[in-house]
């Protein structure tokens, strides 16, 4: 018989947002699962799991480089799904943890698809965490979306015009890490006079996170971390 495989969603950092459902899954699985950037690193999911729970764990680093290159991680996503696999033809259960959530932008559903080629009859259970756009919007006491209005989400790895033409079409955009872009993204908006319609949060939920509506205070760090995403809203903050 084989085991259950869960994608768990383990939120933005804060381990006080890791849902009760993740919870009690993670307390009865043995085998946690997570990708690393490093082969020797670590990950912020796991940092979030071990601070909410006192669990040993057998834990499954599954090295995935930080790449766009598909020809890279495929076959790195097809390793991982082999291993996993072989855990659970055991009977075991194993969850795999993700930043945030599992449906979005996450590496669990590429593993999925490799999964169900090897185990074609496998049992999979998604569990949804709370996203970085929902934690910064209550952080910053703003919504994301009121009445009618849209709502675009852009991973700022992107084309900066790409990144330039859905701030332009949108009354409200979700912005995801821009650490590398920050100063070339703000002269944009100051441009467009939307410097002061924005908010940036960087590792919210950790000890070295930060949430701000100043923006132009940010100008003087050389660069932001992998993990800062930015909120425009078109039509005020307030």
């Amino acid at each position: 018989m084989l085991g259950k495989l869960y994608g768990i969603g383990v939120g933005p950092g804060d381990p006080d947002l890791l849902t009760i459902k993740a919870v009690k899954i993670l307390e009865k699985t043995d085998y946690l699962c997570f990708p690393v950037a490093k082969e020797d690193g670590d990950s912020v999911a796991h940092e979030i799991v071990s601070k909410a729970m006192n669990k040993d764990w057998n834990l499954v680093k599954l090295h995935m480089p930080m790449s766009l290159d598909y020809d890279l991680l495929e076959p790195k996503w097809q390793s991982a799904a082999e291993e996993i696999a072989e855990i659970l033809k055991t009977g075991k259960d194993a969850a795999f943890i993700t930043l945030g959530d599992t449906a979005f932008f996450s590496t669990f559903i590429y593993l999925v698809k490799k999964i169900k080629i090897i185990l074609p009859e496998l049992e999979i259970e998604m569990v949804p965490g709370i996203t970085a756009p929902s934690a910064i919007a209550s952080e910053a006491v703003i919504p994301l979306v009121i009445r009618d209005e849209k709502l675009l989400i852009v991973p700022a790895i992107r084309d900066m015009e790409d990144v330039k033409e859905a701030i332009t079409e949108s009354e409200n955009v979700v912005l995801f890490k821009i650490g590398s872009i920050f100063k070339e993204l703000y002269a944009f908006l100051k441009e467009n006079g939307l410097e002061k319609n924005a908010v940036v949060a960087s590792r919210l939920g950790f000890e070295d996170g930060f949430i701000t509506k100043d923006l132009e205070s940010l100008l003087d760090r050389e660069r932001l971390d992998y993990l800062t995403t930015m909120i425009i809203k078109k039509n005020g903050l307030e």
